[in-house]
């Protein structure tokens, strides 16, 4: 069936402008992939982005991967999908996230069967942008690998926005108490999903929230770092 939409509502790449999509084949060559898996406390190389055994916290994050470095462009992408509602910009940056991004969640699926949370936003807030960008990456990620998602948090608390805020340290205070379980038994691994990981205040206090009800594994997968 023909789709009006490019003619009604003609888009423009937004890396160089260039017309027929939201980001052109050549800008989106020019987004650069996470090189290596880090350990997310300090920064240094680990085996499938598994926590680095000292640098583990009580009721931290335990691994990440994240798809792409967060540059200039990524911010632009973020912007365009959150609050301009271009949501087949961000749906074509997670269709085409690296294999590597890909073959680590993969591995954690083998290790460790995890159930996948999307990190939610306030309802009103949803309402407002009219989607959680979070769950439509998690939601790709079910679809491509099969690894199951359940709906056990909700926030809260609704915050204001955090990346407008530097401060670190009040990243994690304005967050605090912000996320609620609302499952049963809590099963043993969950792979928490963003779309973009900074000073991982918000994860963190998803791991936080988590793992006081029983969870005893906590991963994290950002499409950006």
């Amino acid at each position: 069936m023909f789709d009006p939409t490019p003619l009604l509502f003609p888009q423009f790449c937004i890396g160089c402008g260039f017309l027929g999509d939201y980001i052109c084949a050549s800008c989106f060559n020019g987004l650069p992939p996470t090189k290596n898996n880090i350990c997310v406390y300090c920064k240094k190389g680990a085996s499938l982005g598994f926590t680095h055994i000292s640098c583990e916290k009580k009721w931290g994050i335990d691994g990440f991967v994240s798809a792409y470095e967060y540059g200039s462009l990524f911010k632009k992408i973020l912007i365009q999908s959150k609050y301009r509602h271009a949501h087949r910009l961000l749906t074509n940056v997670v269709n085409r996230a690296p294999h590597a991004f890909f073959k680590t969640i993969w591995r954690w699926k083998e290790l460790c069967s995890p159930i996948m949370v999307a990190v939610p936003l306030h309802q009103q807030r949803e309402r407002e942008r009219g989607f959680n960008q979070s769950r439509m990456i998690s939601n790709h990620i079910e679809r491509v690998m099969g690894i199951t998602q359940e709906k056990l948090l909700v926030r809260i608390k609704n915050t204001t926005h955090l990346a407008n805020i530097q401060d670190q340290h009040k990243r994690k205070t304005i967050i605090k108490n912000s996320f609620k379980y609302i499952g049963t038994t809590p099963p043993k691994t969950i792979i928490l999903v963003d779309d973009v990981f900074t000073s991982g205040a918000t994860m963190g206090e998803c791991a936080k929230t988590l793992k006081k009800i029983g969870v005893k594994t906590v991963l994290a997968v950002s499409l950006a770092n």
